[in-house]
């Protein structure tokens, strides 16, 4: 990695991924050992756009997708990688993470606000 940043977990902590905030701009993989040692690295995701902004907080959905701030938004990655959509944000993402009593409320913070985007 040149600037690992974000990382997170699958719901069963059998994958890692971890962000590289670097000129590359990619989202890596790693399994989890049961020793707790991490092998494997692959890129999982390619975050590249002409938009302005980075892979950085990331947060599993309820629906298993990967939910990454990046270049025009946040985006949804399916398990495989596949880039999904977007969903715009009027500033540079920064983090993110679920709440509301059922889950489904994604707040983002960005530069100088907070946004929030609900899930059907």
């Amino acid at each position: 990695f040149d600037k690992p940043n974000g990382l997170c977990f699958t719901a069963d902590e059998s994958k890692l991924y971890i962000a590289d905030s670097s000129n590359r701009l990619h989202i890596r993989v790693f399994k989890v050992e049961k020793d707790g040692t991490l092998s494997g690295g692959e890129v999982f995701a390619k975050v590249r756009s002409k938009e302005k902004g980075c892979p950085d907080g990331m947060k599993m959905g309820q629906d298993g997708n990967l939910y990454s701030s990046g270049p025009g938004g946040i985006w949804i990655l399916d398990p495989s990688g596949k880039h999904l959509e977007t969903i715009p944000v009027p500033e540079i993402p920064a983090n993110l993470a679920w709440g509301g009593k059922d889950g489904k409320t994604l707040y983002i913070t960005a530069r100088t606000g907070v946004y929030l985007a609900r899930k059907s």
